[in-house]
């Protein structure tokens, strides 16, 4: 009976979502269906956000947001991402929580408290796709950008060296077609093509990584054009070879981890393969 309460409000609370959906719509039309592929049922959690108090974005949890969508999308967009991902987490919440519970009506009562504990489980992982993936997602790429800013560095002080300005430098380094680094180094470039200096350019580059080694080197950078760029080739020719010493420095822990690693596996064969010698040399004496 439980359980038919909780799955009747759920639906009452999605159809009265649907019903004053309409004046909503217009903030999914532009998504990309592949990221967001029930983009038009999204418009429902948008109305319970703005019709119901109670689906309102607890304050701490919005600003916590705001600033993962900042570093990702931008601080332009940083409030419609996150309304857009609470609107997800809401409108996908109530579509699955009275499923499964209508779904565990089939099997009695017996196993309600069972598909309720399910439902919970399901509501937790939208969470943890919704919510939680901004902040997952910035981790995972500062991560990424970190491997790649030596190598980033290193064309950067090389072409700057033979005479290009930051500018052109930059652009020529962010045409490298993969990774999330040179996505952000393109990012920067659009600013500069509409109009932002190359400070700002280069300061937001820094804050989108969200890693300090880039933050720093971008801090850096910025001193030195406010100074004049008479300096910069230097800086970034010192920089980048001091990055990639770091990072020989890093693979090779890392190889020495992995080394570790194998360690266990290893004794684990070479233990296997003694006792299938011994086994052996056990049945030619037996034999004999």
């Amino acid at each position: 009976m439980f359980n038919l309460i909780l799955m009747t409000i759920s639906i009452l609370l999605f159809v009265y979502g649907a019903a004053n959906s309409r004046q909503y719509e217009y903030l999914t039309d532009t998504l990309d269906g592949g990221d967001y592929p029930l983009k038009s049922l999204y418009s429902v959690g948008f109305a319970l956000r703005d019709k119901i108090k109670v689906f309102a974005i607890p304050k701490k949890l919005r600003a916590s947001m705001i600033k993962y969508a900042a570093i990702l999308f931008g601080e332009a967009y940083a409030q419609y991402y996150t309304d857009l991902v609470w609107a997800q987490f809401l409108t996908l919440s109530l579509l699955l929580f009275p499923a499964i519970l209508l779904f565990g009506s089939f099997f009695g009562s017996e196993a309600a408290l069972l598909f309720l504990l399910i439902a919970a489980v399901m509501v937790y992982v939208v969470w943890n796709m919704s919510i939680t993936k901004m902040r997952d997602t910035i981790v995972r790429r500062s991560r990424q950008c970190v491997d790649e800013f030596p190598n980033a560095v290193s064309k950067l002080a090389l072409l700057i060296n033979s005479g290009m300005v930051l500018r052109d430098a930059w652009r020529l380094t962010a045409q490298n077609p993969k990774g999330p680094l040179y996505e952000l180094m393109r990012f920067s470039v659009d600013l500069m093509d509409n109009g932002a200096s190359d400070i700002e350019a280069v300061y937001r580059f820094g804050i989108m990584s969200d890693a300090q080694e880039i933050k720093k080197f971008a801090s850096t950078v910025i001193q030195t054009l406010e100074k004049g760029s008479g300096e910069l080739a230097d800086f970034l020719l010192g920089q980048a070879a001091s990055l990639l010493a770091e990072k020989k420095q890093d693979l090779l822990q890392k190889g020495e981890v992995a080394a570790g690693k194998l360690i266990i596996p290893i004794g684990i064969m070479f233990a296997g393969v003694m006792l299938i010698v011994i086994a052996a040399a056990m049945q030619s004496f037996s034999g004999l």
